[in-house]
């Protein structure tokens, strides 16, 4: 006959399980720790999305600077063409608009995407703003680029645009008159007294655009123009209007001076006496 024995007070037996107050303290402690970890990976993800915007926001932000700095210390004036017409081929043009001072100007810095284009060096380029269609109450800073120059409009002129910097709140530019000694902010080349023709000595850019987080950053730099006044190749005593309509006379006359000089000859004398 088989004897039960009582286990001793406070001895679990092998054939015991946990109590459903264990199981519970354990899945307790277990759902926290997955969330301690998953809200810091939750927050680390999301300070990695917001450098990645600030990177891509500023590589955009210094590309665009980098590209209307260039434009403008390449900016040049000519008057080798009619002075009398007046949409001029070379201009340089700043106004205040919404979102901050639009230009247009005549410069050096076109760069040729191809070997045997037919293009110069020189275009027209244009900053202007349009709405960003990604942020509500910005505005979309824009280059528009004609690969030739011609006495009409530019907006008649074929060209390409490219957007440059997105988030744009503004664009402030500011232009040292040297003759006046004060800086303005509006110029024009075609029609402004004093400033006919000329360029300003020194061009300052305060740019204030969204880093890319929702939060405004402030942007500042300076350029100098490489040439101030504008490039004069009309032959001294003549004026622009008749440089230009002479023109067909003077190759007929240079045309008959290469003619006269083909049929002269010359001897040349060598030490020893023959030619």
């Amino acid at each position: 006959m088989r004897s039960w024995r009582r286990p001793f007070p406070g001895r679990r037996s092998s054939q015991t399980g946990f109590s459903l107050l264990e199981v519970l303290a354990a899945f307790t402690i277990l759902t926290m720790m997955v969330a301690v970890v998953y809200g810091i990976l939750f927050v680390s993800r999301k300070t990695q999305r917001s450098h990645e915007k600030k990177l891509e926001q500023y590589t955009l932000i210094r590309s665009g600077l980098d590209r209307l700095e260039r434009d403008l210390s390449m900016a040049y004036l000519s008057l080798n063409e009619d002075q009398i017409l007046p949409d001029k081929r070379t201009y340089f043009k700043a106004h205040n608009d919404i979102g901050g001072t639009t230009l247009a100007f005549s410069t050096f810095s076109h760069v040729r995407t191809s070997r045997n284009a037919k293009e110069a060096d020189n275009c027209a380029v244009e900053y202007s703003f349009m709405d960003d269609p990604d942020r509500a109450g910005a505005f979309l800073l824009r280059r528009r680029e004609t690969r030739r120059l011609e006495n009409k409009p530019a907006a008649e002129i074929p060209g390409n645009t490219l957007g440059l910097i997105p988030g744009v709140s503004q664009l402030m530019v500011e232009f040292y008159d040297k003759q006046n000694d004060q800086w303005v902010d509006e110029w024009d080349s075609t029609v402004d007294e004093g400033r006919m023709n000329k360029l300003p000595d020194q061009i300052k850019i305060h740019l204030v655009v969204d880093n890319g987080t929702g939060v405004p950053v402030h942007f500042h730099t300076m350029v100098f123009p490489k040439v101030k006044d504008a490039i004069n190749l009309i032959p001294s005593g003549t004026t622009s209007g008749t440089y230009m309509s002479g023109s067909s006379s003077t190759s007929k006359s240079s045309n008959s001076t290469r003619t006269s000089t083909s049929k002269t000859t010359s001897r040349v004398l060598t030490p020893s006496g023959r030619k």
